[in-house]
């Protein structure tokens, strides 16, 4: 439909008919036929859920065909439908992250599948860094959303190592994006340094091609700009590296010395009190012997 009016009305009256009028199982026997046996329909299927999901507040029909995608077996041979499955995967990710984050759980079980195509979307959804982290449950927990963000950058990591190599290229792309993202994590670029580093060796060409690009990525859109901006240079790094050592050692100078002075004051004050102490034996023998 090259409409886009009427293309919302019919998206209207499928979610009015499925929220109101009991349509919905055999909304999604529709959708999941039409998924597998139609090229054009993914991304139309996934606008249509997403608009039942946002303006009708309906999530149901969206989760039970995530649930039955998760739990459907392809053939290896077979590309078309997995194909047409990965589209609506990837589309409706885009649209509504936080109903696919809900059942991530399910669909990674498709990760170690002979079929490759069903790793974009979740790829796609580590790309989303930014919507991640409002998706992911309450703000307010930001120990499990750490949590969550380190499984889907050890995910993404993972598959670097992947047997297909369209896989690999892709995951070294998606990690090339999030190194533009505002948010930076020196944790995870470092794992994702040391991985674009070992990609340098893979006998793919575009694998190798994308690793270059990560690896300069990461160089020009380091988080160390706060300190001293621009690129690494390793002159200011050497200044910098030898006044902390300066002042670290002054410090720790400082420091012997106090506890020294300690330890000198600690032996005088015993070796008094010794003294004092035979003195006041002597006394006493003196006093008993006049007796």
């Amino acid at each position: 439909m090259k409409s886009q009016k009427i293309k919302l009305g019919v998206y209207k009256v499928i979610c009015l008919a499925v929220k109101h009028h009991g349509h919905g199982p055999a909304a999604q026997t529709t959708i999941m036929q039409s998924l597998h046996l139609n090229e054009h329909l993914p991304e139309p299927m996934a606008e249509c859920l997403n608009i039942l999901l946002k303006k009708f507040d309906h999530t149901q029909l969206g989760d039970e065909i995530l649930r039955e995608i998760a739990a459907k077996s392809f053939n290896a041979q077979d590309s078309k439908g997995p194909r047409n499955f990965s589209k609506f995967l990837i589309q409706f990710a885009e649209c509504a992250p936080r109903a696919v984050l809900k059942q991530i759980s399910l669909l990674l079980s498709h990760l170690d599948s002979e079929v490759c195509l069903f790793s974009f979307p979740i790829f796609y959804l580590s790309e989303n860094h930014t919507v991640l982290s409002d998706a992911i449950g309450d703000p307010s927990d930001a120990h499990q959303t750490q949590k969550q963000l380190n499984g889907l950058y050890d995910l993404l990591l993972e598959r670097t190592l992947d047997l297909s190599s369209y896989v690999r290229s892709k995951v070294l792309t998606v990690l090339n994006r999030l190194c533009d993202l505002p948010v930076k994590f020196p944790k995870q670029r470092l794992a994702i340094t040391r991985a674009a580093v070992t990609a340098l060796e893979d006998k793919v060409l575009s694998v190798r091609k994308n690793a270059i690009s990560l690896i300069v990525n990461l160089i020009t859109s380091h988080p160390y700009g706060l300190m001293h901006g621009g690129l690494l240079g390793m002159q200011e790094w050497e200044e910098r590296y030898r006044d902390v050592m300066a002042e670290l050692q002054k410090t720790e100078k400082a420091l012997d010395d106090t506890l020294t002075g300690g330890a000198d004051t600690g032996v005088t004050d015993k070796g008094d009190e010794e003294r004092e102490g035979s003195s006041n034996a002597r006394s006493k023998k003196k006093k008993k012997r006049s007796r």
